[in-house]
């Protein structure tokens, strides 16, 4: 469930965003007294709004780093969004004037008759969010809403696809493997979305999943590149410190109390992923759950020299 209201709100700040910037794009390149000026600069109000959504998504990096007190994350965010933008205004012209095939993505993303990709701010800006997904997904490592709409672009293409040759009832049968490949985005998406983000953290008396937390503390901070007496690396310009959390939470299902502690993280927390279960009191019924440690986890020694190679 976190995944879908992840998704949701991901996609909703993205909807509201392109929606603002193309609003203010046509009502600037139509109803202004320098309309003429801005026709000047801009080809169409869609590459108008290209330049609106990175400057809106700018003013909302700052007021994350106000509300948060993170101004030097802001400038990385800030820098990052400005090089994506200027990268997707050379893609888009590229693309636009150097491939046969824009048409045919014009017609699969947005009907046989449409005309969104028909000037190269529209393509930028497709790129634009492509290239803005691909590294918030690498960048954080979270790949659960990369996995969804690639699933669900593969599937649309490929009904897409079927429909356009004339696929019937009558000739189903020789379309039965486009169909199961098509599936197969639809199945990873399920199986993202119904599957639990931490399999291991359930409960050790009756191995469910449906627990709540009950309360967590933080280990002792430490630097990620440390001198023999745990303390800082100066040499290391990127060091940062990471701690541990130990959290207690209680089963819905049968009242066991099982801890949990949780893989070093700089944002140390009850959402982390486990690498240690123990069972703190009983439930009801027997027991079906188990103590577990993860047997691959790497002991990190605080009070030890570790080194940047």
């Amino acid at each position: 469930m976190n995944f879908i209201k992840k998704y949701l709100k991901f996609t909703g700040i993205m909807f509201i965003n392109l929606v603002i910037s193309y609003i203010l794009a046509v009502f600037l390149f139509e109803n202004t007294p320098w309309k003429n000026d801005i026709a000047g600069v801009f080809e169409s109000p869609e590459s108008l709004s290209l330049l609106i959504s990175t400057i809106l998504f700018m003013i909302f990096a700052l007021y994350y780093s106000i509300a948060t007190k993170k101004f030097v994350k802001y400038l990385k965010v800030t820098g990052i969004i400005i090089v994506i933008f200027v990268i997707s205004n050379h893609l888009g012209d590229f693309f636009f004037e150097n491939t046969p095939w824009i048409n045919a993505i014009d017609r699969h993303l947005f009907g046989p008759d449409s005309e969104a990709l028909d000037n190269p701010a529209a393509l930028s800006l497709l790129i634009f969010f492509t290239i803005s997904l691909l590294y918030y997904s690498f960048a954080t490592k979270k790949f659960a809403v990369l996995i969804f709409v690639i699933g669900t672009n593969v599937f649309a293409g490929l009904i897409a696809l079927l429909l356009g040759v004339g696929v019937t009832s009558e000739n189903l049968e020789e379309y039965k493997w486009f169909i199961i490949i098509g599936c197969i985005p639809v199945v990873l998406i399920i199986m993202v979305i119904m599957s639990p983000e931490d399999r291991n953290k359930q409960c050790a008396w009756c191995g469910s999943s449906k627990i709540k937390f009950k309360s967590g503390n933080e280990s002792d901070w430490f630097w990620e590149f440390r001198n023999k007496d745990g303390s800082r690396d100066k040499r290391v310009k990127d060091n940062f410190q990471r701690a541990f959390y130990n959290s207690e939470f209680e089963c819905n299902e049968c009242s066991a109390t099982t801890k949990f502690i949780h893989f070093a993280d700089k944002k140390p927390g009850k959402k982390v992923l486990v690498w240690k279960r123990t069972l703190l009191t009983e439930g009801n019924n027997d027991r079906k759950g188990t103590n577990w440690e993860d047997s691959s986890r790497i002991t990190i020694h605080t009070n030890q020299a570790n080194r940047k190679n």
